[in-house]
């Protein structure tokens, strides 16, 4: 399908993208969002002096070409890449925490054990350090079913643009688009058994039976892969590790009776249709 080819209104539909600045949320067509992202992509010439002291690395200047070797280096930052990179990794882990919350809620059996996890590693009181989590895999197994059932960034795409390339006997032509539908892969049944099932047990090693063969490796890619993988993910990882860690030390997590069942809904990233109501009740001591 090439721009400008008409298309069904249900497929137009998914054309208006929402769009989030430091102004209040906007709703941008897709042509518009187009322009918005060009004239935030623009080189703008800034140049970055050696320093001893890391403040004030980075000066703007309108002088591009640096007057010799040892001079300051030009550098064209993209804003749409520095957008893209770091929004979904700030959402990543509110939206990611929300639903794993909002599903240990309604798996008692789950927060106990991973409570006792926690516990048992880092006594209560105490925060967790980073070596810590080593020690912790069903709370990183959480996170990964978490991120399994709602990859952040649902859908994707990448543009082949070195050369044509066959992919299961299909020749496609060099600028070739794919789309890949993260949310659709994840919840594979032919990888992923009871793929709509909240069950962490599925990434502990100990807990698969020799039956199920070894996981596909790329069965869910929440963060991406290769050179254009998530830059925030180790930050975001680590980030949702201690909250977690920390949350499940302190507090039994109840769903509140009015909040009922939680769909997720496409607004960029994966969010949920509604607000998730949840109850933080202090353990014992």
């Amino acid at each position: 399908m090439r721009f400008g080819q008409r298309v069904p209104l249900g497929i137009r539909c998914l054309t208006w993208l929402t769009f989030s600045t430091t102004l209040p949320w906007k709703l941008f067509a897709t042509s518009c969002l187009r322009n918005v992202l060009a004239a935030w992509s623009a080189p703008s010439p800034r140049t970055l002096r050696p320093s001893s002291d890391l403040s004030g690395s980075c000066s703007r200047t309108r002088s591009m070409p640096p007057s010799s070797p040892s001079g300051p280096v030009p550098c064209c930052p993209s804003g749409s890449d520095t957008w893209m990179a770091g929004t979904p990794s700030s959402l990543l882990t509110s939206n990611t925490l929300t639903w794993a919350l909002y599903h240990l809620s309604k798996s008692p059996e789950i927060q106990k054990a991973l409570h006792e996890e926690v516990v048992g590693v880092v006594p209560a009181g105490q925060a967790p350090r980073h070596k810590d989590f080593a020690h912790m895999p069903l709370l990183k197994a959480v996170l990964k079913e978490t991120l399994r059932l709602y990859p952040v960034v649902p859908i994707n795409s990448r543009v082949i643009v070195e050369k044509e390339i066959e992919v299961g006997g299909f020749l496609f032509p060099k600028n070739t688009q794919f789309v890949l539908c993260h949310y659709v892969v994840s919840r594979d049944p032919s990888i992923f058994p009871e793929p709509e099932s909240f069950q962490p047990h599925r990434w502990l090693k100990k807990s698969q039976p020799d039956t199920l063969g070894v996981q596909h490796p790329f069965g869910s890619v929440p963060f991406g892969y290769g050179v254009r993988a998530c830059l925030g993910r180790r930050i975001a990882e680590l980030e949702m590790q201690l909250l977690l860690a920390r949350l499940m030390q302190q507090y039994q997590v109840v769903l509140a009776p009015e909040t009922g069942e939680v769909k997720s809904v496409a607004r960029i990233v994966l969010v949920p249709n509604k607000n998730v109501g949840l109850r933080f009740l202090q353990r014992p001591c």
